[in-house]
């Protein structure tokens, strides 16, 4: 939400497209011909849902209501027969300790997930 507001402005207000008709009207009825039916947000398109993505981390705990949901990834027994968003997974680094007598290792494991991530990015 933030993300998008940058994006629109400190002053700018949500569209009429992003809201749907039914929406910018307060207490506006819905009609039986529909003519005040939600355009994008309500249906879950653009631009009222713009298309962008959420990135969690394997082994990640996020929450368990339905949208944190689809980006935790602790344990099977909070997603089994949840319903989830297809969002990315990157590998987050499994470091050893202490840090100063590996560090050789935990470099070349920042560096796999770092590579990892970077092609997420590039792919989604």
């Amino acid at each position: 939400m933030a993300y998008r507001a940058r994006e629109r402005g400190e002053q700018a207000d949500f569209s009429k497209e992003e809201l749907g008709e039914c929406c910018a009207i307060p207490h506006a009825p819905m009609l039986k011909d529909h003519s005040l039916m939600p355009e994008s947000c309500m249906l879950n398109q653009k631009p009222g849902s713009p298309d962008l993505t959420v990135l969690s981390f394997k082994s990640g705990f996020h929450g368990r209501l339905f949208g944190s949901l689809s980006a935790t990834r602790s344990k099977a027994i909070h997603k089994v027969d949840i319903p989830a968003f297809d969002w990315p997974v990157a590998p987050f680094p499994q470091l050893k300790y202490p840090l100063n007598e590996h560090v050789q290792e935990n470099e070349a494991e920042e560096k796999r997930c770092l590579e990892a991530y970077e092609q997420i990015l590039i792919e989604s």
